[in-house]
């Protein structure tokens, strides 16, 4: 039939199939990565001491991404006009006026990303400060994750981890 689906749960970190099945197979990986647990303590430990850092490191982001997209959809908007105007380039008025505009746009996106270099690097400062916990946290985490493979009691979800970790961080006086 073919809307039938047969989902196969391992404990296995690398599951062996032979080339037939794993040809017929989408393989989804669950586990967390060592590096992965780090960068997530790390964001977490400095959202939580300061999150008005978080939030500018958040607001860079929307805003880088923002403006690529402006710039891509002014390329466009560009060779569009060069390729579907005939005549003289010259004589296409909306393709100067696309043109100023994207000059205009492409200075106060210049300018914006000048500012947020600055913003980036107080906010790597703080980042590399707290990597040094991020790391330990994390291997603290897959030393007491492996301890499941002794005694089942002791498993545990990454987010009971993490909400702890936030608590610690959040008890310790200033």
């Amino acid at each position: 039939h073919p809307r039938f689906r047969l989902y196969l749960i391992t404990k296995l970190a690398s599951p062996s199939f032979s080339p037939e099945v794993h040809a017929k197979l989408n393989l989804v990986n669950f586990t967390i990565s060592t590096d992965a647990l780090e960068d997530q303590l790390l964001q977490a430990v400095v959202s939580a001491e300061y999150p008005s850092l978080e939030q500018k490191r958040i607001e860079l982001t929307t805003e880088s991404s923002q403006n690529r997209q402006r710039l891509a959809q002014l390329s466009d908007q560009i060779l569009y006009e060069l390729t579907s105007f005939k005549g003289s380039v010259l004589d296409n008025e909306n393709l100067i006026r696309v043109l100023s505009e994207s000059k205009t746009v492409a200075a106060d996106i210049e300018v914006k990303e000048r500012q947020a270099v600055t913003t980036r690097a107080e906010i790597a400062r703080y980042y590399a400060f707290y990597r040094p916990l991020s790391v330990r946290c994390a291997l603290i985490y897959f030393i007491v994750s492996d301890m499941s493979l002794v005694e089942p009691m002791y498993l545990f979800a990454l987010g009971y981890y993490i909400r702890l970790f936030v608590m610690a961080v959040q008890a310790v006086p200033e």
